[in-house]
């Protein structure tokens, strides 16, 4: 598993893949290779005021097979913000879920998508990134993203710009999907106490501590 450095702005916009145009491909990623080649594509064509075109190129995006579940909520983040309706029955897809943790000394998120792959990085600095090179994680992954399902139900899409990191004492719960961002957040106590939460924290916790043991592993 890679390190990586304590949660920022940046680092919060790669996990929940809302960038702008100009972010996505992130800064050191190879824009020459794919999929990233076809979001450069599409860039250009909006530069040039060609909507159809960039549309196309998320499009195809959004429509393969086994392609890396941030890369599908960025392109249907890009598709909406230029009037593409999304399907009713793909715009609660789960494709992945945030939860963060606001600590006084900073902030810790747990990500996990549908592709199974995963990070957590911890508010002390420590960060480990999981791309799956293994099932070891699978059933805690596979957990949460399930243990998630009936609250995104219960929740309607969020309209605005995406809120700054929650609180010190306060959790966030946040839900990617085709349709854009859901997310209820609250105070531990209350949330891990509750019949729709309480199951998701409980799963978080269980990753983070898979994540953990591999990590102790040398996994």
């Amino acid at each position: 598993m890679a390190m990586k450095a304590p949660p920022n702005q940046d680092l919060r916009m790669t996990l929940f893949a809302d960038g702008s145009i100009q972010d996505w491909p992130p800064s050191g990623e190879p824009e020459d290779l794919f999929p990233w080649n076809l979001f450069v594509k599409a860039r250009t064509f909006i530069a040039r005021g060609d909507v159809d075109s960039a549309k196309k190129c998320w499009r195809t995006v959004v429509g393969l097979p086994n392609l890396e579940s941030r890369h599908c909520v960025q392109a249907w983040n890009f598709l909406r913000l230029h009037g593409e309706p999304v399907p009713p029955e793909t715009r609660k897809q789960l494709l992945g879920v945030v939860v963060e943790l606001g600590f006084s000394a900073g902030l810790g998120i747990l990500a996990a998508y549908a592709d199974y792959s995963a990070q957590y990085h911890n508010f002390s600095g420590g960060g480990l990134v999981w791309d799956r090179p293994n099932t070891s994680l699978d059933r805690d992954v596979g957990r949460l993203l399930a243990a998630s399902l009936d609250l995104l139900n219960q929740i309607e899409v969020w309209e605005g710009t995406r809120p700054g990191p929650p609180p010190s004492g306060m959790v966030r719960l946040s839900f990617l999907t085709p349709g854009g961002l859901h997310f209820r957040e609250g105070l531990m106590a209350d949330m891990s106490r509750d019949a729709l939460r309480g199951p998701i924290l409980r799963s978080a916790t269980a990753l983070i501590q898979g994540f953990i043991s591999l990590a102790k592993k040398g996994v």
